[in-house]
């Protein structure tokens, strides 16, 4: 809710979500609200400016689907609006001081980000960079291409994905006799989402493309896109629902003909790797979640893991679960190390111990309380390197180490 702009007259613009969606707002010098600038059941995700002279807005939004985002100039005097966008995908601006010009940066699973410039009145000038050069080495490399799904868990929320590596398999009739191996990507963190119409060439194209692993991904509840009560649905107990929704997204895979559902893993980092171990964790602690108790997940990788959050950041996790002091139950069911017992299947889990972001106790004092439970893992970690492992060769190490356990787990 950072986005505010000052008019001559001390009335301002912001952003907020009292009616359930993040929309634009014009309030008074004394702060009393004005008028709602822009309506619908779509999140405003950028506000660029708001030119006083023809009081237009000019911002980007969710409006036709959580997976894309598009470019408008509202006139609020006269309520019309101008559709900048016109390519699906996920269009962003850089507007010039006086609003006269703009740059759209347009992307998509497709293509790389093409820079185009444009009049305020949306008409092309001329295309600054369409990166034709990084496109053709991605059709030379025979990329395979995300291709979008959407399923409804047992609870009934209807949840977005991408998969890689599964193009064709569904009217493949031997796709059903050789089952593929499944790796679920993920970060889940509150308002984040990685399920977007964008260029993304990543480590699950390789595995798609060369290692024969169908690579998905899934936004649980608590990310971003979907209006207020999406987004808040993790409010006061992280990592719950939305290792609730990693586990039903998983059981929707093994419902698939080309997916061999005995080999479904994990990974994630950061918050990933702590969702990641939560996921593993959540049949143990609701057996209810599946039929019969087990998880679906055969393994999994978590790397730079939160493991409780009494040991990370106020600053950060106080915005969520609010003090532990008024939440102790929300912190004790949100804490990895509390439901050490209860993790299934094969874990690795890796850490720089010089991490500053997600310090290394988190690690530490959970791989203990795994010791304790009896519950054996495998354990990667770096001296001297932070969150992002890329110091000297760590970088490149540290891929080829959950290489290495993967192909271990999908054999």
């Amino acid at each position: 809710m950072d986005e505010w702009q000052f008019l001559s007259d001390n009335s301002f613009i912001c952003v907020n979500e009292t009616d359930g969606y993040r929309h634009a707002y014009l309030y008074g010098p004394t702060g009393l609200k004005i008028k709602q600038l822009t309506k619908g059941r779509y999140d405003v995700t950028h506000v660029y400016g708001y030119d006083e002279k023809t009081q237009t807005l000019f911002y980007q939004a969710a409006d036709k689907d959580p997976l894309t985002r598009y470019v408008y100039a509202l006139n609020t005097k006269k309520n019309t609006r101008v559709a900048y966008s016109t390519e699906v995908g996920t269009h962003d601006a850089t507007f010039s001081p006086t609003y006269a010009y703009f740059v759209d940066a347009c992307q998509s699973v497709v293509h790389p980000t093409i820079y185009t410039l444009y009049t305020r009145a949306g008409k092309e000038l001329r295309v600054l960079e369409d990166n034709a050069a990084v496109a053709e080495r991605a059709r030379e490399a025979e990329l395979p291409q995300k291709t979008f799904f959407r399923f409804v868990t047992e609870r009934g929320d209807t949840l977005n994905g991408w998969m890689l590596g599964a193009e064709g398999l569904a009217d493949d009739a031997s796709a059903a006799i050789v089952r593929r191996p499944v790796l679920m990507f993920h970060y889940s963190g509150p308002a984040s989402q990685q399920v977007l119409n964008r260029w993304r060439i990543s480590w699950e194209e390789y595995l798609a493309l060369h290692e024969g692993v169908i690579c998905v991904c899934v936004d649980p509840r608590g990310t971003d896109g979907r209006g207020r009560a999406f987004r808040n649905a993790t409010y006061m107990h992280l990592g719950v629902k939305e290792a609730e929704d990693q586990v039903s997204a998983a059981l929707y895979l093994q419902t698939l003909p080309y997916v061999d559902a005995s080999r479904i893993g994990i990974w994630g980092w950061s918050y990933g790797g702590y969702a990641t171990i939560m996921s593993m964790s959540a049949c143990g602690i609701n057996p209810s979640l599946t039929t019969d108790g087990h998880s679906p997940f055969a393994f999994g990788m978590a790397v730079a893991p939160v493991t409780d959050w009494r040991y990370y950041d106020s600053a950060y996790t106080e915005r969520y679960m609010r003090r532990p002091q008024v939440n102790e139950d929300g912190y004790d069911r949100a804490s990895a190390v509390n439901h050490a017992g209860a993790l299934q299947g094969d874990l690795l889990i890796v850490h720089g111990l010089s991490d500053d972001n997600v310090h290394p106790r988190n690690t530490l004092i959970y791989t203990d309380a795994l010791v304790r439970e009896n519950r054996l893992f495998e354990m990667q970690v770096y001296p001297d390197d932070n969150h992002f492992l890329r110091k000297r060769n760590n970088q490149r190490h540290v891929y080829e180490r959950l290489l290495k356990f993967l192909r271990e787990k999908i054999q």
